[in-house]
Formats: C-alpha cells, sequence, structure tokens
C-alpha cells in the first residue's frame, strides 16, 4: 500500500498525501471507500465488500478520523472510539507474503476484516506516538489532518498544490498592500456612519436602556441570530448594561468594536454592528469552510448586524446592509469585508442572498447548532 490520493474540491483536483494509509483511508467520500479498499489491498475483491462490511469499515474509519483528529487538537480521545479501534486491532490483520515459492500459503484473497485490521494497526502506531507529527494543515480554512513523514519533520500544508500555494500568494498579496489590517493595528477606526434614517456610533454602557429595549423586542429573531437562549426572557437592564461595559472596553482596546444603531436624533436604539478580525478567539475556534476559492486568511473585516424588530420589518436592515458596505470600503478602506448570519435566522440570510454578494465561507461554532453563512 502507499499513502496519497487525488481529491476534487471547488472544481479543482489535488494530491493529498495523508503520510499514513490510515489516515488517508479516513480521507474522500464515503462513496468511495469500497473501491479505496479494493485498489488499496490488491487480494480483496470488490465483491467481497457487502453491505455489512461495509457498514463496520465505515465505522473504523469514523473512528480513526475522529481520534486523529483529537490527537491534532491535543485533546482527549474518546473512550468508545478507541474501544472501537483496538476492537478492530485485535483481530488478524494481512500477513506479508514473500514472493517465489511454489506453495501458494498466503497468496489467496483476503478478507475485508483482515484489511481493517491492518488498517486498526497502523492508526494505533500512528495516534499512540508521541513524536509530535500528527498535525492539522496550517491554513486558517483548512482542518484537513496529516501525518509529516518528511525528514525534517516541518511539514505544514495538508498540500503544497493546494493550501501551500494559497499561502505564498497571501503572503504576496500582504506585502504588496504594505499593511496589515485595520483591527490588528493602531490606526484609528471611524466613528460615526450617518444616514437620513440612522446613525451608527460606538456603543457604550450609558446605552443599556435603550439597547434593552431593541433587544427584548427582538428576542425571537436574536436567539436565531445569536443560536443560544439569549436574550433570556427574564434579562434584565443591569445585566445588559454589564454587557455594554464589556463590549465598550473591547472597543477601547481595539480587539472588536461594537456599534449601536440609533435615530438621527439619538433617541431609540435601532441595531447594533459588531466588526471582528478573524483572529477573534470564536472565529479561531470555528470551523470555516470554503465555498470557492476565496482563503479565511484573506479577510479584513468580519462584520455581524441585527436591526429592531418592528425597523427589520419597515425593510430597514437591507438599506443598513447597503450603507455598512459603503461604509467599509470608503471609511475602513477593507479590501475584503464579509457579513455573517447564521442559515437559521432566516430573514436576514435571504437578505443575503438577495444582494449581490455571494457566499463565500460557512462557519461552525462549537456547541451551536446551527451553520453561520458567511458573505463578501
Amino acid at each position: 500500500m502507499s499513502a496519497g490520493r487525488w481529491i476534487i474540491t471547488d472544481g479543482a483536483r489535488w494530491f493529498f498525501d495523508a503520510g499514513a494509509d490510515s489516515l488517508d483511508f479516513t480521507s474522500g467520500p464515503d462513496s468511495e471507500v469500497r473501491h479505496w479498499l479494493a485498489e488499496r489491498f490488491e487480494r480483496l475483491p470488490l465483491a467481497e465488500i457487502g453491505e455489512r462490511e461495509l457498514v463496520d469499515a465505515l465505522g473504523l474509519r469514523q473512528a480513526i478520523g475522529r481520534l486523529a483528529a483529537a490527537k491534532a487538537d491535543g485533546v482527549a480521545p474518546a473512550p468508545d472510539d478507541v474501544d472501537t479501534l483496538n476492537l478492530f486491532a485485535a483481530t488478524p490483520d494481512v500477513p506479508p507474503v514473500l514472493a517465489g515459492g511454489r506453495r501458494q500459503a498466503g497468496a489467496g484473497s483476503i478478507r475485508v476484516g483482515q484489511a481493517l485490521s491492518s488498517l486498526a494497526r497502523d492508526a494505533v502506531a500512528m495516534i499512540g506516538a508521541d513524536d509530535g507529527r500528527l498535525r492539522r494543515c496550517d491554513a486558517d480554512d483548512c482542518r484537513m489532518v496529516f501525518h509529516d513523514e518528511s525528514r525534517t519533520g516541518t511539514r505544514r500544508w495538508c498540500s503544497m498544490q493546494r493550501c501551500g500555494n494559497r499561502a505564498k500568494v497571501r503572503a504576496f498579496r500582504a506585502k504588496a498592500r504594505g499593511s496589515m489590517s485595520i483591527l490588528e493595528s493602531d490606526r484609528p477606526v471611524p466613528t460615526v456612519l450617518r444616514t437620513d434614517e440612522f446613525m451608527l456610533r460606538p456603543i457604550t454602557a450609558d446605552d443599556a436602556e435603550r439597547d434593552y429595549a431593541a433587544l427584548m423586542e427582538s428576542r425571537e429573531y436574536l436567539r436565531l441570530w445569536e443560536q443560544s437562549s439569549w436574550p433570556a426572557d427574564d434579562f434584565t437592564v443591569e445585566a445588559n448594561r454589564d454587557d455594554l461595559a464589556g463590549l465598550e472596553q473591547r472597543h477601547a482596546e481595539h480587539r472588536a468594536f461594537t456599534y449601536t444603531v440609533v435615530d438621527p436624533d439619538d433617541t431609540q436604539a435601532l441595531g447594533c454592528v459588531y466588526v471582528f478580525p478573524t483572529s477573534a478567539k470564536f472565529l479561531v475556534a470555528a470551523a470555516v469552510t470554503a465555498v470557492g476559492d476565496d482563503a479565511w486568511a484573506d479577510v479584513d473585516v468580519v462584520v455581524y448586524f441585527w436591526t429592531r424588530r418592528s425597523r427589520m420589518e419597515q425593510g430597514m436592515d437591507e438599506r443598513l446592509l447597503a450603507a455598512l458596505r459603503g461604509w467599509f470600503r470608503d471609511e475602513w478602506k477593507a479590501e475584503r469585508t464579509v457579513y455573517v448570519t447564521n442559515e437559521q435566522f432566516t430573514q436576514q440570510a435571504e437578505l443575503l442572498r438577495r444582494s449581490d454578494l455571494a457566499l463565500k465561507f460557512e462557519l461552525v461554532e462549537p456547541e451551536k447548532p446551527g451553520t453561520y453563512l458567511v458573505f463578501g
């Protein structure tokens, strides 16, 4: 056997060398598992891999994938996955055969169980080793796990053809721009956006009562947007004041920026806008999948926003989005701004789909059930 396979993603064909046969077994779609086994184990007839054997293969494949990811991420493995791997590894594997003899011992076809046992034993050796060579691709928008078989142990990418090349392009672009993201520098950020209908300014703890009224009016929408129980029915003005004090401090420390959306007279809160760099902790912890050829690392600004329910029903969210796009382009000088919503917040998801923005990424936050859609 030899590790490595061609993979097609986003219409592009690239070669992925997993570095271990058991890890290569976990890549690619489930529909290819039967053919993969028959190709990798020359003496395993394809016809021998029936539905029962396929169920066993998929179970082992999933267990190896999760165990390898846990090892790469430095977290404890799931005991059920450990038991599954050990169970397969304890059965007879494919014996080695030396060619040239007159007898047929060991030269006949093998069983599926033997092939799975060989893969399980390979995974035990790989995952059980504490050599630091099982790791994830360095690209921010890639979650591939590989075993570094290089002599120096310095491999960074799932594939130089794919993520390695993208990293070189990004580095070249950054050098050409000659500056870092405004969110990761000490440059001042814009403070006000004015239109005839609304105004944006940095939020403060003093906005607690007005912001609270907007939150509670819109709480059913916000729970879909936030993918949590926030704001709860018993949420209070004082609890909101504490939240806003934290947002105000974060804004002052240049870690992320929160703007309240108010009417032109600054008497009523109409919504909020949140601005993050891709290095924000919750975004770093999220699984980001590119829909096309865009790279998450190229994004300058990540924007979340919501409008008060009564104003959203009047179409203000669409006008706010239009104003934000011009603001980030002209005032922030951000070349790559993305706007994020949750797929379950259908009103806002449809708003973004109706615009000329394109779906660029899908984002999943740990312990949140819905997928976030990222448009740019």
